[in-house]
């Protein structure tokens, strides 16, 4: 299933006293907080003030309706000293249709991603190598909006004459305001 990002942003002219608010519990869904709550100034032509801002990357666990509810935030500014002012603004509650995997994605995995890079580093042109020369090959794979634990090992194989020796990988999920992106490489000597 694919990657719902979730930002929440409060906007105020004034600083924020208080602040209470809790991240949303979805049930049939992975949460993974991507920015950590904050608070922080801001200046626009139109003025200053501050924000208050969060993200969370939803990954549904099972087709249906997932259901992101209501997330209610309270707290108190002080538009003047001495007089402060509470508040609550509440979201509204969020029905998305999760379809199934399409019948024709069979198979140990598949992925749904709005973007995907390859790289593939040669320690020296391939169309140079001669008999007996050993080259390296590393395949760097950077998918996003997947977590890297969903991402499939990379393979290379040998053939008639020719021998690959596996030097290991990495594999790691790196969190960016925009959601998560999981990387993996593998190396191999040909």
């Amino acid at each position: 299933q694919g990657e719902i990002v979730l930002r929440l942003q409060i906007l105020s002219a004034f600083a924020f006293e208080a602040l209470k608010f809790q991240p949303p519990t979805i049930e049939n869904a992975k949460v993974v907080t991507i920015l950590k709550p904050r608070t922080k100034a801001v200046s626009t032509y139109a003025g200053s003030g501050f924000i208050f801002e969060t993200a969370f990357a939803i990954f549904p666990l099972q087709p249906g309706e997932l259901v992101i509810p209501a997330i209610i935030a309270e707290g108190v500014i002080e538009p003047k000293p001495g007089e402060p002012v509470p508040f609550r603004t509440e979201t509204l509650e969020q029905r998305i249709p999760i379809k199934a995997a399409a019948a024709e994605f069979q198979g140990d995995w598949w992925i749904v991603t709005p973007r995907i890079e390859v790289e593939d580093l040669w320690s020296s042109p391939p169309e140079d190598a001669h008999v007996g020369d050993v080259i390296r090959r590393e395949v760097i794979m950077t998918v996003y909006g997947v977590e890297a634990e969903r991402l499939p090992d990379l393979r290379l194989t040998g053939s008639t004459g020719v021998a690959v020796s596996d030097h290991g990988g990495e594999r790691s999920t790196l969190l960016s305001t925009e959601g998560v992106i999981g990387k993996i490489s593998r190396a191999w000597d040909i």
